[in-house]
Formats: structure tokens, C-alpha cells, sequence
């Protein structure tokens, strides 16, 4: 079976109150579990707080209860998962969805889940053709020859995590305790689609693209 799980704990050192911000009169948290009710009615909340806990039932999510010990800012999220599979041990296939993204799309969600059908993992990621320079010394030095400088669409892409999404197989995770394990799937998303909210900053950029 598959399932759909969002964790959304109540504590965030950054932005108080985090998952529960609104874009366009909807919280982060609704936004994700309207897209996810749109591939299955198995869609999970974790949360460890009363807020967060109502929100989810009032927007048609189902309530894992996260214990304390797996609520803290060291919480390693494949804690809270192998925790929620003790309760559900019919999990087929997972989908670990943040609400920290707000626009994610159905169709890469749904290529994502498809991805399972041969690869271990799939995981939502941005394209990049960056130049990067790196600190050396007292100095930095770039990732390219700089009397040679490339043209970026001649530059080998490199695939930003965006943190979106992973879905994996769980018998998988259980055997290597990765939310990614080998073979991955790379479901490439647009710049928009790539937005993750940490900072007070990052969300009043996203409001304005909202």
C-alpha cells in the first residue's frame, strides 16, 4: 500500500509556527495535503503539536502522533518514518512529502511514485549549471578554467536536491535506513516548483510569486 507521510512538527527556531503560513489564504500545510489527496487518501500528518494536529484533520489528513523524542531539532527524519512504519507495517511504498515546498506539482508527484516501479528511490531535483568558486587559502579559485570559461549550455548539469519529495520503497529504506536508496529516480522540477521555505525572507519572495 502505499502512503503519503508529512512531517510537520510543532517547533521551528526560525520561522514560529512554520508549516501553518499562509500562501493566498492557505497554509503550507493544507497546500501539501491537498496535492496529496489527489494520489491517495492514505495522507499522514506527524506532528507532535495540537495546532498543527487540527489543521491536518480539518483539511482531510490522518494523524500520526509523534513522540517527543522524535520532535526535537536533532530529530533524525528517518527516526519519525521508521516510527510511523511500526504503526502502519502494510507500507509498500512511501512518499515523504515537506510542506516547507508550496508548489509542488501533481505531475511530478506522480512520476515520482511511477519511478517505483523500476528504481529504488525517486526524488524531486533542480538543474543547475552553476560556476562556483571554492575558498582556498586567503583566496578562491572557480570550478572552471577562467581562460576558458564554458558556456553554460555546454557545462555538465549538476541536480540541486530541492527536499520537495522522496519516495522509496520501503522495504528498501528498512534494509539501508536511506530515504533515498540505489538506484534513484530524478524527477526534474522548475524554479518555482524548486522553492523551499527556511527563512522569513524565502516566504515573503514566495508570497509575492504566489
Amino acid at each position: 500500500m502505499l502512503r503519503i507521510l508529512i512531517p510537520a512538527r510543532g517547533g521551528s527556531k526560525r520561522i514560529k509556527h512554520k508549516n501553518l503560513l499562509k500562501i493566498n489564504g492557505k497554509s503550507l500545510l493544507s497546500r501539501a495535503i491537498k496535492v496529496s489527496l489527489k494520489i491517495t487518501n492514505e495522507v499522514y500528518v506527524s506532528t507532535d503539536s495540537y495546532d498543527i494536529e487540527k489543521e491536518a484533520l480539518l483539511n482531510g489528513a490522518k494523524i500520526h502522533k509523534r513522540p517527543p523524542i522524535y520532535a526535537t531539532d536533532t530529530s533524525p527524519t528517518h527516526e519519525t518514518i521508521t516510527d510511523f512504519l511500526n504503526t502502519f507495517d502494510d507500507t509498500t511504498n512511501m512518499v515523504l512529502l515537506q510542506c516547507t515546498s508550496p508548489f509542488i506539482e501533481l505531475k511530478h508527484l506522480k512520476l515520482s511514485i511511477k519511478n517505483l516501479n523500476t528504481f529504488s528511490s525517486s526524488i524531486s531535483v533542480y538543474k543547475e549549471t552553476p560556476f562556483y568558486w571554492e575558498k582556498e587559502g586567503i583566496g578562491a579559485k572557480p570550478n572552471y578554467d577562467p581562460f576558458n570559461k564554458p558556456r553554460t549550455q555546454d557545462m555538465i548539469p549538476r541536480y540541486k536536491e530541492t527536499g520537495a519529495f522522496y519516495a522509496f520503497k520501503v522495504n528498501e529504506f528498512l534494509g539501508k535506513g536511506l530515504i533515498t536508496p540505489p538506484p534513484t529516480a530524478l524527477v526534474e522540477v522548475n524554479l518555482k516548483s524548486s522553492f523551499d521555505i527556511d527563512t522569513i525572507e524565502e516566504y515573503e519572495l514566495v508570497k509575492n510569486i504566489a
